[in-house]
């Protein structure tokens, strides 16, 4: 009996050692035919945080790759999901300050290792983020036109809250609204975008402000004893003859009276003359300040004078003038003809200029240069000397008909006795 069970024993044990050889055997035989070969990922791979806490944040952002370098048997290379490999740095243990932290590559296809990742760690500042709420203060910047005031400003919400990292929130001591009311004569309502400042009144960047605009509206209202008035500018004389005004500017187009008395300033029209501009056979641009008229009791509240500017020029006309048509460029014992020898020219310009106009100042040309004998069309040029500011528009006829003939009124040279 023992005998049997000693041989069992031994069939054992020669099967296993069998059994590991083949093992050992078929192990050997794969690798030849598809042996394990490490290559680097062609790509760089994205790091992506994991675990990150709902009150943590990771400052300045992670801009950081990796190079990857897997493991895998030959075969499988072609069918490996690259794409969805992952590289990841694991915060989940940490909340705050400077931490290394080692990167892991994650792959799904279990026929690949990942062997090295280049870097290995990454160095994170993590930060806690907090939330606050804080009142919304106004600042307001100028003051209004002259004769005016403004009322408390009126906030769509009176506060806002501010998160991020901990350590620039405790730097916060503010959030301002801004509105500009310089030279404003009426109320203004404007969206203001929320300013963070610090305890030097500096931005501070890096937080988010919800909501991080409010509407900020601002009444501005006129004093009593003033009142603004448009103002008439008025004349002495006329432009000279064939001259109009183009147009009038007064700078500026109101002003702001005052009176003691608020009755005075109600009781006036809706404007204030000025002393009278001479303008008498003027035929250029007027520059010129000049003083208001102020009725008793009643002040300007700015400047004193306005400056104006009257703007001159010719009236435009047009007229049509008939000339004779004149030849030039004609060859050497040529002559020629056309029909008709006067022709009908348009023209334009500030009508002083057009009055002024002489029998030479305006030519009709036709330029035969290089036409030969025969019967040709040819389109008059308008030559105008001295009257820059005179245009020539259409000649009527627009073409005349050229006949070009040898001139037999030219004797031909006889050769010189012998």
């Amino acid at each position: 009996m023992t005998g049997s069970v000693a041989g069992v024993l031994r069939n054992i044990g020669l099967f296993g050692i069998s059994l590991v050889l083949a093992v050992v055997v078929w192990v050997v035989a794969v690798n030849e035919d598809n042996p394990l070969e490490e290559r680097i990922v062609p790509r760089a791979v994205p790091v992506e945080v994991t675990g990150l806490q709902a009150n943590v944040m990771v400052l300045g952002g992670l801009a950081t790759e990796a190079t990857v370098t897997l493991r895998a048997p030959r075969l499988t290379w072609p069918t490996l999901a690259i794409n969805k490999l992952r590289v990841v740095a694991d915060v989940a243990q940490w909340q705050s300050g400077s931490q290394v932290v080692t990167l892991r590559g994650l792959l799904p296809d279990q026929q690949a290792e990942v062997v090295s990742i280049e870097p290995a760690v990454v160095t994170l500042q993590l930060a806690r983020v907090v939330t606050r709420t804080l009142p919304v203060r106004v600042r307001i910047i100028g003051d209004p036109a002259i004769g005016y005031t403004f009322e408390s400003p009126v906030l769509s919400t009176p506060d806002a809250s501010i998160s991020g990292p901990e350590e620039l929130i405790d730097t916060v001591v503010a959030l301002e609204a801004r509105i500009d009311l310089r030279d404003q004569r009426e109320a203004v309502a404007e969206t203001v975008v929320l300013r963070v400042l610090n305890k030097d009144s500096q931005a501070v960047n890096g937080v988010q402000v919800s909501p991080p605009s409010v509407g900020l509206r601002v009444a501005v209202t006129q004093l009593g004893g003033y009142r603004d008035l448009a103002v008439r500018v008025m004349f002495k004389g006329s432009q000279a003859p064939g001259y109009r005004i183009k147009n009038i500017t007064a700078s500026p187009p109101s002003v702001t009276v005052f009176s003691t008395d608020p009755d005075v300033v109600a009781a006036l029209p809706g404007y204030l003359e000025t002393e009278p501009l001479d303008i008498r056979d003027a035929m250029a641009t007027i520059d010129a300040r000049l003083a208001m008229k102020l009725p008793p009791d009643v002040s300007l509240a700015s400047d004193q004078t306005v400056a104006v500017t009257v703007s001159i020029d010719a009236v435009e006309s047009s007229i049509r003038i008939r000339r004779q048509v004149e030849a030039t460029g004609l060859g050497p014992r040529l002559a020629a003809t056309f029909a008709p020898e006067r022709v009908d020219v348009l023209l334009s310009g500030p009508l002083p200029a057009l009055e002024k106009l002489g029998a030479d100042d305006v030519k009709v040309v036709l330029d035969l240069m290089g036409l030969r004998i025969g019967v040709h069309t040819v389109k008059p040029t308008v030559l105008i000397t001295g009257l820059q500011s005179v245009q020539a528009g259409q000649v009527l006829p627009e073409e005349l008909q050229v006949t070009i003939i040898r001139d037999l009124s030219t004797p031909t040279p006889k050769p010189a006795a012998p």
